[in-house]
């Protein structure tokens, strides 16, 4: 007795695994055809030349009828570049390493992606490498035309091609444009230029905003041919390790900033650490700014540099290098602050000398929402070392502070790693030291703990306390005062989505941070083989090859041979 297929259907649905529903797939013509979309739907991940193929031939036996399931697309497989000159490349010493990193699903996907219309969300790792080993993909990633949200990294010309004249309206672009070490430097605005109208979000990595290089120049009010390159929608720009910093250029390409995120600045040739007043004179002398802007973030050595004085209603900043905070705080007058901490510095004597930088905010009576992030890892102090500074602080900031949040993690907050999970470059939180393990569990104490009490009494405006410890579940506290007795305070838990809820609509969510683009693993031999890897994708022997298919397999062929 053979089942209905809508029992079929729903047992597919509680299948995760690709490597599950292609099994299931196999078991009749109708589910393969129907399982198509289950595997495709929820997006595509290739790490490998090996699943690369798999992928490509599983999707040209059926083109036409899955191809319309394809969304999203995620590439990462790596590989270095082989015209580079550096030395010490693989490429230089063993020939089997060169035939193990040609690509063999190169151009099988090129042929796929050129009846890809439903692609929205694109990501290409080791882009210029992909591309160098198949050029064809330039022309065929170029052709697209409804991907909205498209993350290049690793650069060269042909990555640059195609950043700059894919035919989709781009709404969300991320782009890095170094490689092999090196930094190429580029003009984003030019880069982006034929999508000004449609962008909205922009993240840029090592990209080119030296001052006087790039100064920009506004156009006389009868220069109708101005070359003048703005990007009208764009409200959020994120900017890591760019060349210097020219808050001109930024305020005239960008006029309509909401949130703008600018760290890790590069100081290089005149541009050293002891010029960086410099910059940030030249910047401040520009007047230039955002009406719009409500959040900005970054290193405080790169908001000290970018001169901005706008009042924003919120300010992140990375503690990284003390002494340059003062300018940053004074300068944007936010409501919320959050400061993190420690999370790019070995420096742990640095990162919990408070004593420097607290005062500093407390100074500033325009603040009512403090965060603290913090590394918990190898902590000196103990928690009533930590817990008497932050004490200090609430006293100092009494009179304004209505919210205070506190997170102590072993790592940043950050949008998912480009690197697969059984990788060891992929972030994992360390084993907590034993100091640190019983920091953490004073800090934790008794409902409720001790120090949010205190708090609650040096403050009496304070209304929410925001707790997220290492090792512990976050908690929330609502902090009353009974009408019958004003002078009494009561701490009242709230529960874990209220407390999620409260601090959403405070504004005072920690922000994900942009993890850096996978690099080349130069400690690992390449080897790259089909068998296991083409399991992941149904070599469905019993669906027909499409006729699409078949055609273009033969005209391929003609074209070789011309």
């Amino acid at each position: 007795m053979s089942l209905n297929i809508d029992i079929y259907l729903m047992l597919m649905d509680h299948l995760e695994s690709p490597s599950d529903i292609s099994a299931l797939m196999r078991s009749c013509k109708t589910l393969c055809a129907l399982g198509a979309k289950r595997l495709l739907l929820p997006g595509v991940t290739i790490r490998s030349d090996a699943v690369l193929v798999s992928f490509s031939r599983f999707m040209l036996r059926d083109l036409a009828a899955r191809i319309p399931h394809l969304r999203r697309l995620f590439l990462c497989i790596e590989l270095q570049i082989i015209d580079d000159d550096g030395s010490g490349s693989v490429y230089e010493c063993d020939p089997e390493i060169i035939e193990q990193e040609m690509l063999k699903g190169g151009r099988l996907l090129s042929r796929v992606l050129r009846r890809a219309t439903a692609l929205e969300h694109l990501t290409i790792h080791f882009c210029e490498e992909l591309l160098e080993r198949e050029e064809s993909l330039v022309d065929a990633l170029i052709a697209l035309r409804n991907v909205r949200y498209l993350h290049i990294s690793s650069y060269g010309l042909r990555a640059h091609e195609v950043v700059a004249e894919i035919n989709s309206p781009l709404v969300h672009v991320n782009v890095d444009c170094s490689a092999s070490n090196t930094h190429h430097d580029v003009d984003i605005a030019q880069t982006l230029a034929r999508h000004r109208n449609t962008l909205e979000k922009v993240t840029a990595w090592d990209i080119n905003l030296m001052a006087n290089d790039m100064m920009f120049v506004p156009p006389q009010a009868d220069d109708s041919d101005s070359d003048e390159i703005v990007f009208p929608h764009v409200h959020s720009l994120c900017i890591r390790s760019s060349l210097a910093l020219d808050l001109g250029y930024l305020a005239h390409s960008f006029p309509n900033l909401r949130s703008l995120d600018v760290a890790d600045v590069r100081l290089t040739g005149r541009y050293t650490l002891d010029h960086a007043s410099h910059l940030r004179d030249t910047n401040v002398a520009t007047a230039e700014g955002w009406r719009s802007l409500d959040h900005l973030c970054g290193d405080d050595l790169s908001l000290n540099i970018l001169g901005l004085k706008h009042s924003v209603k919120r300010l992140d900043v990375e503690l990284d290098n003390l002494g340059w905070l003062d300018d940053p705080v004074t300068d944007a007058r936010p409501t919320h602050f959050l400061l993190h901490g420690g999370f790019a510095t070995e420096n742990i004597e640095l990162l919990w000398d408070l004593e420097d930088a607290l005062p500093v905010v407390a100074a500033n009576s325009s603040i009512t929402h403090f965060g603290l992030d913090m590394y918990s890892n190898e902590l000196g102090p103990d928690a009533d070392d930590i817990m008497t500074q932050i004490l200090q602080f609430i006293v100092a900031a009494a009179s304004s502070l209505t919210f205070f949040a506190l997170r102590l993690r072993a790592l940043p907050l950050e949008e998912e790693s480009a690197y697969a999970r059984d990788d060891h470059r992929y972030p994992t939180a360390p084993t907590l030291p034993r100091a640190a393990r019983h920091m953490l569990r004073d800090l934790a104490g008794v409902e409720p703990p001790s120090w949010v009490r205190k708090m609650a009494e040096a403050a009496p405006a304070l209304r929410y306390v925001s707790v997220d410890l290492e090792g512990h579940a976050p908690s929330c506290w609502q902090v009353c005062a009974p009408e019958k007795d004003s002078g009494r305070i009561v701490l009242a838990p709230l529960d874990p989505e209220e407390g999620k809820a409260i601090v959403r609509a405070e504004g005072m969510e920690w922000r994900l941070r942009e993890p850096a683009a996978p690099r080349f693993d130069e400690e690992k031999l390449v080897v790259r083989g089909v068998p296991f890897e083409e399991d992941e994708w149904a070599w469905d022997e019993d669906c027909e090859v499409s006729e699409d298919s078949v055609s273009e397999d033969e005209s391929e062929r003609e074209d070789d041979l011309d």
